[in-house]
């Protein structure tokens, strides 16, 4: 199974949340963590309901990444 992290705030919110759209068109066996700084109680959401299995914070440091890698793209 693929691991895929993603950022939702490209050049906005919109593109970003295209492309959660997008890799659950295109690789729909993927698993999604979203790495964002921004997010909002509604854009959690918005972003499980896209795909994302995990919303990271920015601030997260990467040992928890790296952590979140190994138990969530089983």
């Amino acid at each position: 199974m693929k691991m895929i992290i993603g950022r939702p705030r490209l050049r906005s919110y919109v593109e970003g949340l295209h492309l959660f759209d997008f890799i659950a068109r295109i690789s729909p066996g993927s698993r999604v963590a979203a790495m964002t700084g921004h997010a909002t109680p509604e854009l959690e959401r918005e972003l499980i309901a896209r795909g994302a299995s995990i919303v990271l914070r920015k601030s997260v440091d990467m040992p928890l990444v790296f952590a979140v890698l190994r138990n969530h793209g089983r």
